[in-house]
Formats: structure tokens, sequence, C-alpha cells
């Protein structure tokens, strides 16, 4: 059974700043959160090809077929710096369409895309950009389609979890 998380809002390296809310990881806490292309980064296949949770929807192949195919841009985001080997990371595409607006989804087109990290700090990844991408980069919601439930802590006000579907709508 996969399920869907939204939250939703009516080789190189870019450092993503400080969250305002601390997530389920302390140690993640703490940490950088780096913005990474897979395409364009070598770690990636050999971090897939090693990762026990890692699928065809992680692969460099899908991953590239989605940007060529729809004009995706591919991105992930890690705890691990620019040259250190990738420990965990979250995949995402940015999606932008007329009807929906634009968004981040982990990943368009695929039955699931499980978080490469162990739960604690796939949460605190997942709940840093939320709280910095949907403001900063205007987007409208992000989605993830993990395998297992991921704990999401937050303190935005208006935020509900149903049971497989996670909301959160930010006032403007």
């Amino acid at each position: 059974m996969s399920l869907a998380v939204a939250i939703q809002r009516e080789a190189e390296v870019e450092p993503v700043h400080q969250s305002r809310v601390n997530s389920a990881a302390t140690a993640v806490a703490d940490s950088s959160i780096c913005r990474i292309h897979p395409l364009a980064d070598p770690r990636w296949e050999p971090f897939v090809q090693k990762h026990p949770r890692a699928s065809i929807f992680h692969s460099s192949a899908w991953l590239k077929a989605l940007s060529q195919t729809y004009g995706y841009e591919t991105m992930a985001f890690t705890t691990s710096g620019s040259g250190a080997d990738l420990d965990n990371a979250v995949v995402f595409c940015e999606v932008d369409s007329w009807l929906t607006g634009r968004r981040l989804v982990s990943l368009p087109f695929s039955d699931h895309c499980e978080p490469l990290a162990e739960p604690e700090t796939a949460a605190a990844i997942v709940m840093r950009v939320i709280d910095q991408d949907l403001d900063q980069n205007n987007l409208r919601y992000v989605e993830i389609r993990p395998l297992n439930p991921i704990r999401l802590a937050t303190q935005v006000p208006r935020t509900t979890v149903p049971k497989s579907f996670i909301s959160k709508t930010l006032q403007t």
C-alpha cells in the first residue's frame, strides 16, 4: 500500500537555510541540508545502487526520463556535504502546471518514492524543505509518496493530518 503525503500551501550543491521548525531528528536539526542535482552529481547513481530502499524510481535513468519527457527539474535534499559520500537523500521534481500550480513531487509518475534515509532523518529533511521551499520558491505544496509512513512534526498553523494524506495550508 502506498502512502501519499502532500503538504499544501493556498555535481553542484546549494545550501538550504536553517529551518524555523525543529523536526524529529535532533542530529539533523543542527546540520545543513543541501540541495543536489542527481543527474549532474556523480555520487547519485552509486548511492542509489547500494541503498536498500532504492527502487527504479530513484535511478538516474528514471530521473532523466522525467526531465527529458516533461521538462521537470530534478533535485534531492541531503545532509551530506559536497565533499562527502551521500548518506541520505530525498529526491523531488519541480512540477509547474497551469491546473495545480508549482510544487515539489517525490516523484511524479512513480508508484512510490521512498526517502533514502532513516525515518527520523527523512522527516527532518522533508520538514526543512517544506518550511523553506514553500515560501521561498512560491510553491503550492510538497508531495511525497513513501511506502512507509513518515511522522512529520510542524508548528505551522492550520495543518491537518488525515489517515494517509497530510495537507498544510499556510495563511498568506
